[in-house]
């Protein structure tokens, strides 16, 4: 064991040796040793060493949301998931499926009413103005029959004037019709010239009744009944035609506003509880966030899982990279995006890898009283072999 340790640290030394060969030399002969001092317009190339472990591109630790018995297991250690795919499954999720399918046929429901009510929106408005206008005609008759039955509007003076010259002339031939029946008036009733008399007589009286009827009107006023048969008929018309009124008001514009918004409304109340059913019932499986090996499955059927507790842990190993959290706050400032680095591990210490500094974390950490900072690199040539928090040795390349 001793040795083997002493080979992995010799390696290490020996590979920042190689960096400052390999970078120092231009080609053609080596400079005599008293040329080796850097002059203050040349550059050596260093290196920062800092210890690291290896993690997978992506990595996380998962865990249920709520709590349950598990019913299935449906990915163990070493299974490859799709991103969504389920590990497991809770118990008991036929109530929660049922309200899933209650909430998708609510919000069916509801955009249902808000396309019937946006389609018939046309028909509705030509309705309602087809009904503004009648209410318009409604009123426009009941104020002329209200007006011309009042005293004094019934008809024009000309035709009062006529009215009673005709009604004289009518009770003249009234008259005369009753002295030439009184003449024959005796004789028998079956008499033709008495019978002509007669029926002349009636026909005078009707006519002079007729006449004066006429010009009674003409000059008269309504009863008291009549007026108030008149006023309320103008009330209802007058009423009819704001009613009309306010509802072309509201649907003039397309559809009545409340009622489209109340559908619209109903709508988004079925979308809320429908994602609420349908995360309810997400909750009681385990599922993949992103695609990758399951590492490892602590789940088994049957047994309680408690919600928040990490049960089972995810990498996506598709690629690798080597995390370092101790590089110091005087080698961060030497330490920049692209960086080369080269890469040993504990468990493989025969290999080295390359690499280029990914990213530096722009804030320290406080651990142990020492600032300390993250930097990702990005392994080029990963051994088939790395797994998670294998320990690893990293040398970056600083120029100075």
């Amino acid at each position: 064991m001793h040795a083997c340790l002493f080979t992995s640290r010799w390696i290490r030394w020996a590979i920042l040796a190689g960096m400052a060969i390999s970078l120092s030399a231009c080609g053609g002969q080596s400079p005599p040793v008293d040329d080796l001092t850097p002059t203050p317009e040349e550059s050596t190339v260093q290196a920062v060493t800092v210890d690291g472990r290896v993690v997978p591109i992506q990595g996380a630790a998962l865990s249920l949301e709520v709590g349950g018995v598990v019913e299935q297991v449906l990915a163990g250690e070493g299974d490859r998931v799709a991103a969504g795919e389920p590990l497991a499954r809770l118990a008991n999720r036929q109530v929660m499926e049922a309200d899933v399918d209650n909430a998708r046929l609510d919000l069916i429901s509801a955009q249902q009413a808000l396309q019937s009510l946006l389609e018939a929106a046309p028909m509705v408005t030509a309705r309602t103005q087809l009904d503004l206008a009648n209410a318009r005609d409604a009123l426009k008759d009941a104020e002329y029959k209200w007006r011309v039955q009042q005293q004094g509007y019934r008809t024009s003076k000309d035709r009062i004037r006529l009215s009673q010259a005709n009604l004289a002339v009518a009770e003249q031939a009234l008259e005369d019709a009753e002295d030439a029946y009184h003449r024959v008036s005796g004789r028998d009733t079956d008499d033709e010239e008495r019978a002509e008399a007669l029926a002349d007589l009636v026909a005078a009286q009707k006519r002079r009744d007729d006449l004066k009827r006429s010009l009674n009107w003409y000059v008269g006023k309504p009863s008291e009944i009549d007026q108030a048969i008149l006023d309320a008929e103008l009330a209802q018309a007058q009423a009819g035609l704001q009613q009309a009124e306010l509802a072309w008001g509201k649907v003039k514009q397309g559809s009545n506003p409340q009622d489209l918004a109340l559908a619209e409304a109903r709508v988004t109340q079925a979308t809320s509880q429908l994602a609420a059913a349908e995360e309810a019932l997400a909750q009681m499986e385990l599922r993949a966030p992103f695609a990758g090996t399951v590492l490892s499955n602590a789940l088994k059927a049957g047994e309680y899982a408690a919600s928040g507790v990490p049960v089972a842990w995810l990498a996506d190993d598709s690629a690798w990279q080597v995390e370092t959290t101790d590089l110091s706050e005087v080698d961060v400032v030497r330490v920049q995006a692209g960086s080369p680095a080269s890469i040993t591990l504990d468990a493989l210490p025969e290999v080295v890898m390359s690499g280029v500094v990914e990213r530096v974390r722009g804030y320290g950490e406080n651990r142990q009283g020492d600032i300390t900072y993250t930097a990702v690199i990005r392994l080029t040539d990963p051994d088939p072999r790395l797994r998670w928090n294998m320990t690893a040795f990293i040398a970056i390349e600083t120029s100075e």
